[in-house]
């Protein structure tokens, strides 16, 4: 099983549901468990809309070696990490802090979830048959002033087990972005979608409504688990509502949904 935990992107993942305007900064932890023995190296590509920019790498479990190699490819980053000799079930940890800019649509897709046997170069094939997660979409629609949209960019069905979001006062440190993690655990938790939700390939979205108001916290966080061909993928991000250059005070739900109307 893999697991990927989020910035989905995570990553990055549209928690984006909540942030300043234009651009939001974000904590993302991806989590991957090994699909081969005696992995040196594993790829994740990351692909946005909106402008990426001031990424970071906030450290990562003891088997990934030095600082990853990030990579532009088109509109995303592949991210390239060497690692200690991972065996199948190991799993492996990445946490990055980045800044993204807020666009309409603003659009997130990770893939290629991929393990090498061998270093890194570009040019072989993965040890691993690559996984794929959901691609996330914060756009309008005719339904809904601003809505979080979610489909399935693979050629399998896709299954979300779990989509919640939370808010918090102040930001939960890195190593707190955890599944196993009591402070983060402890957070009040909200269900955005009915466990074991099937997404067809190249079908129609879930389409999430988004509140007209924030419940007060300075931070959101999102964690998503779906899985695609018997592969657990898990998204965690943590984004600051807080700390736009542009604005100077908290952007609620409403604000958000006044950009996208625009």
């Amino acid at each position: 099983m893999r697991k990927f935990a989020i910035a989905a992107a995570s990553v990055l993942l549209p928690v984006v549901v909540a942030c300043e305007l234009p651009s939001i900064d974000v904590q993302e932890v991806i989590e991957t468990r090994s699909c081969t023995d005696d992995a040196v190296a594993m790829q994740v590509f990351v692909e946005s809309s909106g402008f990426v920019s001031n990424v970071s790498f906030d450290g990562g479990s003891p088997n990934v070696l030095g600082v990853p190699i990030l990579l532009g490819q088109g509109g995303g980053i592949f991210i390239i990490a060497e690692l200690d000799s991972v065996d199948t079930g190991e799993a492996v940890t990445l946490r990055y802090s980045a800044r993204v800019t807020m666009l309409n649509p603003l659009t997130l897709t990770t893939s290629q979830i991929d393990f090498f046997k061998s270093p890194w170069d570009g040019s072989g094939a993965p040890d691993c048959n690559g996984t794929e997660a959901p691609t996330f979409t914060l756009a309008t629609n005719a339904l809904f002033d601003l809505s979080l949209q979610i489909t399935n960019p693979g050629s399998l069905p896709l299954t979300l087990a779990m989509l919640e979001f939370a808010q918090a006062s102040s930001a939960l440190p890195s190593e707190s972005l955890n599944w196993d993690d009591p402070q983060f655990n402890s957070l009040s938790w909200y269900s955005a979608i009915p466990g074991g939700t099937t997404l067809d390939p190249a079908g129609s979205p879930v389409v999430i409504d988004l509140p007209d108001a924030s419940s007060g916290g300075s931070f959101v966080l999102c964690r998503c688990i779906s899985v695609y061909d018997g592969l657990e993928v898990r998204g965690i991000v943590q984004a600051s509502l807080t700390g736009s250059p542009l604005t100077v005070q908290r952007t609620t739900w409403g604000a958000v949904k006044a950009f996208y109307r625009r």
